[in-house]
């Protein structure tokens, strides 16, 4: 997740429910709180209230990979409307990372070639490591 410049809506409380579903070992808690993270998102969708943040999350923690890449385009969009750089960022390389799991090149360049412009626009030097990092590597195992 990016640095925040300003807390997006239900910041803390997205907050909360993904350290629960990360500390728990009990199967039934982790899906609640999943399911509560999912509440947030369908509730506030097309509102004000609605962000990439909380989709982010909800994306993360997704195990289905199919079902992730659809709540991550849904974050894209919502942090390209906004123009937050810092989450154009680091939810293209999410999904850059998904693509090459799927064996989906083609799509893996676009969303890493994305990633990598919106990180040159933000302070996150972590996250412009990781991108050049996987950038390097993929064109590397590309050619």
């Amino acid at each position: 997740m990016p640095p925040l410049k300003f807390k997006p809506p239900h910041y803390e409380f997205v907050l909360d429910i993904a350290l629960e579903m990360t500390n728990t070992d009990n199967n039934q808690s982790y899906w609640a709180s999943y399911n509560q993270l999912r509440d947030v998102c369908e509730k506030h969708e097309g509102t004000i209230l609605d962000h990439a943040f909380q989709w982010e999350t909800l994306a993360d923690f997704t195990s289905d990979k199919s079902e992730a890449i659809n709540l991550y385009l849904k974050a894209l969009a919502l942090a390209k409307n906004s123009e937050e750089q810092d989450y154009i960022a680091s939810i293209s390389f999410r999904l850059a990372e998904l693509y090459l799991d799927l064996g989906q090149n083609e799509k893996v360049r676009i969303y890493i070639d994305t990633a990598n412009d919106a990180s040159e626009q933000t302070s996150d030097l972590s996250l412009r490591t990781e991108i050049v990092d996987f950038l390097l590597s993929f064109n590397q195992n590309a050619t």
